[in-house]
């Protein structure tokens, strides 16, 4: 018997996604701009367990944290957007802009004159497509602000992960905007809060949606909780 699934994130997300995909041996997940590998992080859980995945970091602290503690990951220090590349991202005294000239997927450039970062910018399904995986068992978006971005322009025929987990509050307009385009592509909103949305494909809804269609309350007392005092 295995020991108890130990949560790491700050609202559970990850007992939700462990209840209904407990029985995936050895998983994939792909997060989209997590903010720690250990703390409050949904993927933790997952590879404890064994899950493998890959991590794609805008922010150079915490793709460095990253790199130092999931070894066995895939970390990609990228800004995942929609539309093509060649397209580089700046980072500017906390304001930010693309533009074109340089390939993605080589590493991060310091200018120590302008104090500018550049970070190449790859689209979603070109990020999916690149994964040698024949599988997504679940997508993490972590940017509230740009998930309708990073779905805008999607091309769900190269990868349909099974669960879509979006750090979005559902009223919110840049949620209403997602939403939308999540249910044109065929998925169903299981569950959601005022942090996160559930949604599962149409093609594993009859084994899952049931799973992911209520609170993680039910789950709390026979997991192990991470880094939190009670």
């Amino acid at each position: 018997m295995l020991d108890p699934f130990v949560s790491c994130a700050r609202n559970f997300e990850d007992v939700v996604l462990w209840r209904a995909l407990s029985h995936v041996s050895a998983g994939f997940y792909v997060d989209v701009e997590p903010g720690d590998p250990e703390v409050d992080s949904v993927t933790q859980g997952f590879y404890l367990r064994g899950w493998r995945g890959v991590n794609a970091i805008s922010a150079p602290q915490v793709y460095g944290k990253f790199c130092a503690s999931r070894v066995l990951d895939l970390n990609a220090h990228v800004v995942v957007k929609s539309g093509d590349g060649p397209l580089w991202h700046s980072r500017k005294s906390g304001s930010s802009a693309a533009s074109k000239g340089h390939p993605a997927g080589v590493q991060v450039d310091h200018d120590p004159e302008s104090r500018q970062m550049m970070v190449p910018v790859v689209a979603l399904d070109v990020l999916l497509d690149r994964v040698s995986c024949s599988e997504v068992h679940f997508l993490r978006l972590g940017c509230s602000a740009m998930a309708a971005d990073l779905l805008r322009g999607m091309n769900w025929h190269r990868c349909r992960p099974w669960v879509i987990l979006a750090a979005a509050d559902i009223q919110s307009p840049s949620a209403q905007e997602m939403d939308g385009l999540l249910h044109a592509a065929g998925y169903q909103r299981c569950y959601g809060d005022r942090r996160n949305q559930f949604y599962v494909s149409a093609e594993k809804a009859a084994e899952l949606q049931e799973r992911l269609s209520y609170a993680p309350a039910g789950m709390i007392l026979s997991s192990v909780l991470a880094s939190r005092r009670w």
